[in-house]
């Protein structure tokens, strides 16, 4: 299956369809079509952080429409059936099984939030189904917790940390704080970023580390505090609402007067509702600049995707797109749909997404797709993502020693 495979859409088919909010429409395949179809399982958090996984739905639905216009794979139409984890590990588990013994289903994606993504995981490895993880940050998916049957699409905390700290390790400040939401992936990301900036600049002095639930953070206690500190210099692992108050409240307190902030996620447009030019200027940060990617297979999928969605693709809906296509490329190389098959596959075969080539890294089973390092900025009075340059995937892990000892020191 070649990688114009995935991009030539039946154009009028998909514009032109009429539209719906995204859970109206049904994860179904087309009625038109017999044969019997290969299901799919997605468990993601769609009742929390919609601003995250609604596009990212919207992309794996897209991908999903494109592949059944196109015939299918195998002869067969693909269904996705998804259930919403809720943001609880126990939930996530709970749909997952379900969807092992009631639909046989034994090809799954998804996550949003790393402790849903680890419990999904580990279900994957005791009932021996293949999950491709979509948005699941931790390294410790692949690395301590890794196992034969766990794949990753999303860049990881590791990856990620090496990024901002090669560009931050120029900020001319020594005193650093951090915060970050009180779970798995607030400590991971901060833990990366830390790690990572060390390495580069041995005059670091961490001053403080804040830690607001998720979900639930005091913006005005925490800036307090932060002043109180009196770092040079901030990272902030926030994203959705805690971000929007946290911002909010710093610049009404004047915490980032004269201050260096390194954010990761500023740079994704699901930050971005409500901003305008309230968007803070010039933060080291990651996103995804899907209007500046100039290159024949991105700026189809842009294309179709707002002509699908009638707004840009965000991140999310780049991986969710990337999750099933790939899955779907997967099972075609395969020529199977078992778990043992298409692992293989992803194992052993090149896989495209809009952005590039990239495959499947052998020692932890990680996407080789990198990510893009830039500021924050405001253009024409709206939130921008400026000065972007892409990181290749596979430039900044550890040794394979170092990953393959983690797993061993859990083990024992």
């Amino acid at each position: 299956m070649n990688r114009c495979y995935f991009f030539v859409v039946l154009f009028f088919l998909v514009s032109c369809a009429k539209q719906a909010p995204i859970d109206e429409i049904a994860d179904e395949t087309p009625n038109h079509q017999s044969s019997e179809p290969i299901k799919i399982g997605d468990i993601a958090t769609y009742s929390e952080h919609i601003e995250f996984t609604r596009p990212t739905k919207q992309g794996w639905k897209l991908a999903l429409e494109e592949t059944n216009a196109n015939g299918g794979v195998l002869g067969r139409p693909v269904e996705v059936i998804s259930r919403d984890a809720r943001g609880n590990p126990g939930d996530a588990v709970t749909a997952m099984r379900e969807l092992i013994d009631r639909e046989q289903i034994e090809l799954f994606m998804g996550g949003f939030l790393s402790h849903v993504g680890l419990a999904v995981s580990e279900v994957a490895k005791k009932e021996q189904v293949l999950y491709l993880a979509t948005w699941v940050g931790t390294e410790k998916l692949l690395w301590e917790a890794g196992h034969d049957y766990v794949f990753r699409i999303q860049t990881p905390s590791y990856f990620l940390g090496q990024v901002l700290a090669e560009s931050a390790a120029d900020i001319p400040g020594k005193r650093w704080s951090t915060v970050a939401p009180n779970y798995e992936a607030g400590h991971a990301f901060v833990d990366g970023f830390k790690i990572a900036l060390d390495q580069r600049n041995n005059n670091i002095e961490w001053v403080s580390s804040h830690w607001p639930t998720l979900d639930k953070i005091d913006a005005g206690a925490t800036v307090q505090a932060l002043k109180a500190d009196s770092p040079e210099a901030i990272y902030v692992h926030l994203y959705g609402s805690d971000l929007s108050a946290f911002m909010r409240e710093g610049r009404v307190r004047g915490l980032f007067d004269n201050i260096d902030v390194v954010n990761l996620t500023l740079g994704f447009r699901e930050n971005w509702s409500g901003l305008d030019s309230e968007m803070p200027v010039g933060w080291l940060t990651t996103g995804y600049p899907s209007d500046s990617i100039d290159s024949s297979e991105h700026r189809a999928f842009v294309d179709h995707y707002r002509a699908r969605w009638h707004e840009a693709p965000t991140a999310g809906s780049l991986f969710g797109y990337t999750a099933l296509s790939t899955l779907v490329q997967a099972i075609d190389h395969a020529g199977r749909v078992e778990p043992d098959a298409v692992r293989i596959a992803l194992l052993n075969h090149k896989f495209s997404n809009p952005v590039e080539n990239f495959r499947f890294r052998n020692v932890d089973q990680q996407a080789t797709l990198g990510f893009w390092v830039g500021r924050s900025g405001v253009h024409d009075g709206k939130p921008a993502f400026v000065d972007a340059k892409y990181k290749t995937g596979d430039q900044y892990y550890p040794s394979d020693e170092y990953i393959l000892s983690l797993r061993t020191k859990v083990s024992k």
